[in-house]
């Protein structure tokens, strides 16, 4: 079945990554590392967004700071374009 990737557009969130696998979050807790609140994502091809991921503790890497990214949303994962 072929199913058409939508748009693209921009998104403000915070990214965070953990286990190989990444969320585009709403907001964060005020937790170390933070956690996920608000409208979440996971987020295909989320290495392209990699520099972003300016904060760590263990092995969780995350945004600072609310980031822009572009891509396209497909069901329920943000595909960074």
């Amino acid at each position: 079945m072929n199913q058409e990737v939508g748009v693209e557009v921009g998104v403000h969130g915070r990214l965070i990554v953990q286990g190989g696998r990444a969320r585009l979050c709403g907001s964060f807790g005020e937790s170390d590392p933070p956690a996920c609140f608000g409208v979440r994502f996971a987020v295909g091809n989320w290495q392209k967004a990699e520099a972003v991921l300016t904060a760590e503790s263990g092995e969780v890497r995350w945004t600072s700071e609310p980031v822009l990214l572009v891509g396209r949303l497909y069901q329920r994962t943000f595909i960074l374009s």
